[in-house]
């Protein structure tokens, strides 16, 4: 009898600590300054005005949503109308339509954004002591999600080609660069499942800005390639990860440094990519 009691009271308890968690003060703590919010609306091309829902409240409200256990656009709505009425303002309609059209008038480059920027700033806060070696490290992977049926995300993120037309769902690829450290995104490169320039590699090419000089790259097999490796070092970052399975290597040549520890020279392939120019620098590899 209690232990019937104590389990729904503990998921209670849960579920109060989340939805706490997911107040809107907790939003306005400088995690998200006004100020950087409305200079990056600002650089967006985001022109505020009059209306119930301006682009930072918007913003804010799709951030209850997210985090709110519920994650309804009702349930982010019954968060805000509270908060409105305890900083003096008229509360905000029950009904989710004003909200909803304001969320699609943000553009997806203000939350990338502000999601990239932050991530940085929990880069920047980290201790010199927890670095390795003092130099940071950059895990990158990739996955894909897959979206509701609509026309819209079939135009923008068509289905494979292995699913049948009308019984398949729009999917997307992504790539995300994580700091080992803090554990914070510090950017994500989202494209088609299929097609030119939307592969791993690719979406990762497009990323590397993004890295700083010094960077240590960790990432899975997959991106063990000459290519990726000779890009990295001509910008001045190292890479760590597993050799690719399909690649083969006599130990019996090279330098054995120690145990485990083994030298070898990758040559550059002949490739007739398009995206291939002059030759890399840092060729041979090793």
């Amino acid at each position: 009898m209690v232990q019937s009691i104590i389990t729904p009271l503990t998921r209670q308890l849960v579920t109060y600590r989340h939805q706490a968690l997911a107040a809107p003060t907790m939003l306005d703590d400088g995690t998200l300054a006004p100020s950087h919010v409305a200079g990056v609306l600002a650089q967006e091309g985001v022109q505020g005005r009059n209306r119930l829902f301006p682009p930072q409240l918007t913003l804010w409200t799709f951030l209850l949503q997210v985090l709110s256990p519920d994650g309804s656009c009702r349930e982010a709505l019954s968060r805000l109308r509270p908060w409105m009425i305890a900083q003096g303002q008229t509360p905000c309609s029950p009904n989710t339509g004003s909200y909803c059209k304001a969320r699609k008038r943000l553009p997806e480059g203000v939350v990338s954004t502000l999601a990239r920027h932050s991530g940085q700033r929990l880069c920047d806060q980290t201790p010199e002591a927890w670095l390795w070696k003092g130099r940071r490290v950059k895990i990158v992977d990739g996955s894909t999600v897959s979206m509701p049926d609509t026309e819209a995300n079939q135009a923008a993120y068509p289905q494979p080609r292995s699913q049948q037309p009308g019984v398949g769902f729009p999917l997307a690829r992504l790539v995300a660069v994580f700091d080992l450290v803090s554990g914070a995104l510090t950017t994500l490169g989202v494209g088609r499942y299929q097609g030119k320039a939307t592969g791993e590699m690719a979406l990762f090419r497009q990323q590397q800005h993004h890295l700083q000089r010094g960077d240590v790259v960790l990432a899975d097999c997959y991106y063990s390639s000459y290519w990726t490796l000779a890009g990295l070092r001509g910008q001045g970052f190292d890479y760590v990860g597993r050799q690719h399975h399909r690649r083969t290597t006599d130990f019996r040549c090279g330098q054995r440094l120690g145990r485990e520890d083994h030298r070898v020279e990758w040559c550059k392939p002949v490739s007739q990519r398009g995206w291939i120019h002059q030759p890399m620098r840092g060729c041979p590899i090793s």
